[in-house]
């Protein structure tokens, strides 16, 4: 009797961590999926730019076109789809480097960081689907489903909330500094005014990328949250008609 109590007591332990591991795995993935989107899109570049005003002329490039190889190859190296960033362009005439020493290689601690993160989310996306599995078998595995993702949504809005009112409270340039100093081990993203990437990407990129990326996230929470307490409300009403 001991013994049965103790692993029903083991169980209950199990599937409150696993569902916990769950949500932790959902906020993780919308995160990373969102940035990642965004960060390989050169078209999302050029979107946001042209919103802020930044054409080729402001920021030190002679043609559309080199604007364009610019977006494209960083698109490019985040997505993998190139080794390096060691571009050439003909600029006013003469040829030179697009990107600086500098540029390259605090682009690649970013890639290294995003390839990091994407792997951590390919590992969750596959716990993820392993434990949906899991609960689906059987009715009630699939009510103990909404109410994870009810709950987990509940607090990835919380979460996001206490995210926008940092920024708003402490400013999204502090926010962005503290964000460096924490992922990254060396002041190579502390760029001179000139320098071709933080003119191409100023501030307030990042701004909107933050802001459509949160709007994203929360658009997937709603969609989300809405099934799973529609399919709840529904599969227990059928419950109490049988009872």
């Amino acid at each position: 009797m001991m013994k049965d109590k103790n692993t029903t007591t083991l169980t209950k332990v199990l599937n409150v961590v696993a569902s916990i591991i769950f949500g932790i795995s959902l906020v993780v993935c919308s995160v990373i999926g969102g940035f990642a989107t965004f960060a390989t899109d050169a078209d999302y570049y050029r979107e946001v730019q042209s919103g802020l005003g930044v054409t080729p002329s402001r920021i030190g490039l002679s043609s559309e076109e080199n604007m364009m190889i610019a977006n494209e190859s960083l698109a490019d190296y985040m997505a993998g789809r190139i080794d390096d960033m060691q571009v050439i362009v003909t600029n006013y005439g003469a040829e030179q480097p697009l990107w600086s020493s500098q540029a390259i290689s605090h682009m690649k601690d970013v890639r290294d960081l995003v390839q990091l993160w994407s792997t951590i989310a390919i590992v969750l996306v596959v716990y993820m689907v392993g434990y949906i599995v899991y609960r689906v078998r059987d009715k009630s595995g699939r009510l103990k489903l909404c109410s994870d993702v009810v709950s987990t949504y509940c607090i990835v809005g919380i979460v996001i909330g206490i995210i926008a009112v940092s920024v708003l409270v402490f400013g999204f340039n502090d926010v962005f500094v503290i964000f460096h100093k924490l992922f990254f081990s060396n002041n190579d993203w502390l760029f001179a005014p000139s320098d071709l990437i933080v003119r191409l990407l100023p501030e307030k990129f990042f701004l909107t990328m933050a802001v459509r990326g949160g709007i994203t996230v929360l658009s997937v929470v709603a969609i989300t949250l809405i099934s799973a307490i529609i399919y709840r409300k529904v599969a227990n009403r059928q419950i109490d008609k049988k009872d």
